[in-house]
């Protein structure tokens, strides 16, 4: 089953509210052209010396394609990681993250050949500060806090 059918299925059992609150959010993230987290919606352009070092923000166009953010919130293209003719089935990327999410038919999750490669290129990269990365273990049974709402 497609992601999208499973999305269409989730929306037809959610309230009326919340989907208008959903749409408004997306589309107030996507209108206020603000850079996400993964830079698949604006390239930020670093200045130099000679244009004093000044910093823009540029709207991206998506490979073999001429859409790009600012027009459409419907631009995609296939994830890569590593080299450039890599391409992961499934697995696209779009202007915001939810968006290539939705777009994606995930079957690269379905071959562990896939998920193999995936896993390889993760391991590549290592901390910020050069030291190795942390296997972190997640604990057997999750912590649960919960406070009250009212003191009394």
């Amino acid at each position: 089953m497609e992601m999208a059918q499973i999305i269409a299925d989730f929306i037809e059992l959610v309230p009326k509210d919340y989907q208008r609150l959903q749409y408004f959010s997306i589309d107030l993230f996507h209108f206020s052209f603000l850079a996400t987290p993964f830079n698949t919606d604006w390239l930020l352009e670093y200045g130099n010396e000679s244009d004093g070092y000044l910093s823009r923000s540029i709207p991206r166009t998506f490979t073999n394609t001429s859409c790009n953010c600012m027009i459409s919130g419907t631009c995609q293209e296939p994830l890569r990681i590593g080299p450039p003719d890599l391409i992961l089935p499934g697995l696209v990327i779009s202007c915001l993250p939810v968006d290539g999410l939705r777009m994606s038919t995930l079957e690269c999750f379905l071959s562990s050949s896939c998920i193999s490669t995936i896993l390889t290129y993760l391991e590549y990269y290592t901390q910020m500060d050069g030291s190795p990365p942390i296997d972190f273990i997640p604990p057997t049974v999750l912590p649960l806090n919960i406070s009250s709402l009212n003191s009394s």
